[in-house]
């Protein structure tokens, strides 16, 4: 009964001790890799999109300062200028009264950009004859040559000062009015850049860009305006590399109290113009499109307008004062750290196992040798003195057994001699 109660509690001692060492230890070891990489895996993610914004950023920069330098650059030739004063005729072009200050409206104009105009019969007449003139067709030829160069224009336009166009290569535009228009309005004080909205041309969304005419005396004769081809433009917006399976880029500028997406999304191509994001719901928790249009910079995490968590970086385009938002759902970008925790909880499972067999033989080779000694012993006390050892181990438990064999035979002499008295 003695023996059985020591090999049970001193193997079962044995095997907790090792395997409560040994699973802590692994335990700690796995939480430690599974929360270290999770943890890189987060930076790492979020300083990726931090650049692939500042990247599509830049990419929006360049593409509107080359179309705006392109605009400004034909505004400003000489023969322009010059067959544009020749067509307004001997009489001295009128500067139209502007602000001081540019007009801050920027509303989206109607879908067909100008306001149609019931020409008297006299004005269609003046307007045909205009339309024979050399001026008009050396105008005209030069606006379709620009609209020529690598599609990116919908349409070239020039408007006199009181916001009429002459000069369209949309022939059906000219005579209409742009005169209570954003980009005429603000055009004709400085470069201005009209926010999206639906081309009746392409029925895609589309943008206009207006800069002044000017003689050599610096003096105001007219606006050309040029309605862009967004193409390119979208697709570095909706470029989805390196954004996985649910990813995407989101564009928005501040009006008034709402922020207002300027460009469709992924999971909603109808976002552009329509959805919003109101300032006053979002502030407490700084939604990071209003963060971009403050032209602020940085990167976190967010619940997205569908409700899904998500990995942020966001940052100002200057050139339209819009606000960039490029982001990835959480669930996909740790998606590779599940994996990594799914195959460490595997490994675990085999660690401990084999610590469990290794357990077993460790407290086997501690607890035999004793069991072994036990039995002599009990042998011995009573009266069996035959008793073969055979524990060879060079260890403590070996120093023990080769003790005992000296122990047994001082008792095998002790006995031998008091048979013999």
């Amino acid at each position: 009964m003695g023996d059985r109660n020591l090999r049970v509690t001193l193997k079962a001692k044995l095997m907790f001790s090792i395997l409560s060492l040994s699973i802590i230890s692994i335990a700690i070891i796995a939480c430690t890799a599974f929360f270290s990489l999770n943890h890189y895996i987060r930076q790492s993610t979020a300083h990726s999109l931090e650049g692939l914004a500042k990247l599509k950023s830049q990419a929006i920069d360049n593409f509107m300062k080359d179309r705006v330098d392109q605009i400004e650059k034909t505004a400003s030739s000489s023969d322009l200028v010059g067959n544009l004063e020749k067509m307004s005729g001997e009489k001295e072009v009128q500067q139209q009264v502007v602000p001081d200050v540019i007009l801050v409206d920027n509303e989206t104009p109607p879908e067909g950009i100008f306001e149609e105009v019931e020409l008297q019969e006299s004005e269609k007449e003046v307007k045909e004859e205009v339309e024979k003139s050399a001026e008009y067709q050396a105008l005209n030829k030069a606006l379709s040559i620009v609209l020529g160069d690598g599609m990116k224009y919908e349409e070239l336009f020039i408007l006199d000062t009181s916001g009429a166009v002459v000069v369209s290569t949309v022939y059906e535009n000219e005579g209409k009015s742009a005169q209570n228009i954003a980009f005429f309005t603000n055009g004709v004080k400085t470069t201005f850049i009209q926010e999206p909205f639906i081309s009746d041309i392409t029925k895609k969304l589309a943008m206009v860009i207006a800069t002044p005419i000017k003689d050599e005396n610096g003096k105001v004769i007219g606006v050309l305006g040029a309605r862009l081809n967004l193409d390119k433009f979208y697709q570095v917006i909706r470029d989805e590399t390196g954004l996985g399976s649910a990813g995407e880029t989101i564009v928005g500028k501040k009006m008034g109290e709402e922020i207002v997406f300027m460009g469709p999304t992924r999971h909603d191509s109808d976002a552009a113009l329509k959805r919003k994001v109101s300032v006053k719901a979002e502030r407490e928790r700084l939604h990071p499109l209003q963060e971009a249009t403050r032209g602020r910079e940085g990167y976190g995490f967010y619940k997205d307008y569908r409700g899904v968590e998500t990995i942020a970086a966001w940052c100002h385009i200057s050139s339209l004062d819009w606000g960039l938002i490029v982001k990835m759902d959480v669930k996909e970008a740790l998606e590779p750290v599940l994996n990594t925790g799914k195959v460490i909880v595997v490994l675990a499972m085999v660690l401990i196992i084999a610590v469990i067999f290794l357990a077993s033989f460790i407290s086997k080779g501690i607890v035999s040798p004793i069991q072994e000694l036990t039995r002599a012993a009990d042998s011995i006390s009573k009266g069996d003195t035959d008793v073969k050892i055979t524990i060879r181990s060079k260890d403590e438990v070996g120093d023990l057994a080769d003790s005992f064999e000296r122990m047994l035979a001082a008792i095998k002499f002790l006995k031998e001699k008091a048979q013999e008295k």
